[in-house]
């Protein structure tokens, strides 16, 4: 049986992308506040797609250079 806390979609919360980056929720909201991050609230809930987590894990920023886009796609399949 699967487990629930585990999120398969493509989209994630604030908090479980906290999660999976190791920082805060404010943080977070800085960086998407500031464009470094890509967001978008849904229903006054942030919502950040697996894409956006990796670019910002990676350090790449919001805006992804060829080379950048082809490892994330490889990351992310």
């Amino acid at each position: 049986m699967k487990d629930k806390s585990e999120n398969p979609g493509f989209f994630f919360t604030l908090q479980e992308a906290a999660s999976i980056l190791r920082v805060s929720t404010r943080s977070l909201i800085r960086s998407i506040e500031s464009g470094e991050l890509h967001g978008s609230k849904v229903k006054g809930k942030w919502l950040l797609t697996r894409k956006s987590i990796f670019a910002y894990g990676l350090g790449f920023g919001p805006r992804l250079n060829s080379i950048q886009k082809h490892e994330l796609e490889q990351l992310t399949g």
